[in-house]
């Protein structure tokens, strides 16, 4: 395209013909009135402060132009009275509404704000692809998953059935951490594992039925920890401990030339303790004291007591001295005086420690 050329600056008291300016003006008018379609404009400016282009529209708002930049004489950007830029033509996937070319190492652009940009897509977020973001609704993890919080935990929701909803969560008491797994519809623990700081041990807590002290506490003692040290019973935050039951059942009224069944401590038990015996009746008319012992290899361990004013279907608790039982150990429940109770239960209670090896 040409560009206007020839004039040069006045000097006083030159002469100019017009036949020697009168191109040049014409091109000028021309550009200025927008007949010309071979004339391209050039600024140049050498001041840094002053634009090489300044227009000042006195009308604001949106629906005024500052500048409007056309093709075939339709409009397909434009500055608006606001200072906003639009692109008029409906972008395609192929000629989208802005293209911006920079090098690798640098941002094509800067949104310095902290509000929402609306309807904003990109196949990249931080490095990932689209595809990579779309692999945590179903796919493989290819990078450690860290859950960061005070309390951290993992919901997993049936979207069939949210009573099948579950949890996972690192619970702290202040000293000690519990990683425990439950149904979410009602806090019930499934599985916990205590997590000691101070002493290095890990208790794992399965639960075997739903009702109080039913808790199995398993413990492991690591590093340089004392021998056993963790192996009596533990209270946990539940007030929970192992429990086990044995008993005999001495039918119609009880006399002290019955016998029962005895009971043999199994092979794969370990470090059984009895601590209670407690005993029951259905019927009788009393005219005295009941009393039924409880034999380890023969050998008195504890007595379970019914009185003559004791109440029907009414358990009594003795608390005998703990006596640990070995495998093969046999037990026998012996009546040594009969009160005229009937229908008696008689049962051996205690907690079970957990073997180190």
């Amino acid at each position: 395209m040409a560009t206007l050329a020839r004039l040069f600056d006045f000097t006083p008291g030159t002469i100019i013909r017009s036949s020697e300016v009168d191109s040049e003006f014409n091109q000028i008018i021309n550009l200025l009135n927008g007949t010309s379609t071979n004339v391209q404009e050039f600024l140049q400016l050498s001041d840094a402060t002053l634009p090489a282009l300044k227009v000042n529209q006195v009308v604001t708002g949106t629906a005024s132009s500052i500048i409007s930049l056309q093709a075939a004489g339709v409009e397909k950007v434009k500055v608006d009275g606001n200072g906003r830029i639009h692109s008029t033509i409906a972008a395609t996937a192929s000629d989208p509404d802005i293209s911006v070319a920079s090098p690798a190492t640098n941002a094509p652009f800067v949104v310095a704000s902290t509000a929402l940009v609306l309807n904003l897509n990109a196949d990249m977020v931080d490095g990932l692809h689209a595809s990579d973001i779309g692999s945590v609704l179903a796919g493989t993890f290819t990078s450690d998953l860290v859950i960061s919080n005070e309390n951290p935990m993992l919901t997993f929701e049936d979207t069939t059935a949210s009573e099948n909803d579950a949890e996972i969560e690192l619970e702290t008491d202040g000293t000690d951490q519990q990683l425990v797994f439950r149904r979410a519809s009602d806090d019930q623990k499934i599985f916990r594992l205590n997590i000691d700081q101070g002493t290095a041990q890990f208790h794992n807590v399965a639960v075997l039925r739903t009702d109080a002290g039913a808790d199995v506490d398993i413990s492991v003692a690591v590093g340089g920890s004392t021998p056993d040290q963790h192996l009596t019973p533990k209270l946990y935050v539940d007030n929970r401990k192992t429990v086990w039951g044995v008993g005999a059942y001495f039918n119609g009224a009880i006399s002290t030339v019955m016998k029962t069944g005895q009971f043999g401590v199994p092979k794969n038990a370990r470090t059984f303790v009895a601590a209670y015996i407690r005993i029951i009746y259905q019927l009788g008319t009393l005219t005295g004291n009941t009393v039924v012992e409880v034999r380890r290899n023969g050998v008195s361990i504890g007595t379970g007591t019914l009185t003559n004013t004791a109440t029907i279907n009414t358990w009594y608790i003795n608390n005998i001295a703990d006596v640990e039982l070995a495998i093969d150990d046999v037990l026998t429940w012996v009546c040594t005086t009969a009160g005229g109770h009937e229908n008696v239960t008689v049962q051996l209670e205690g907690t079970q420690k957990v073997s180190t090896n």
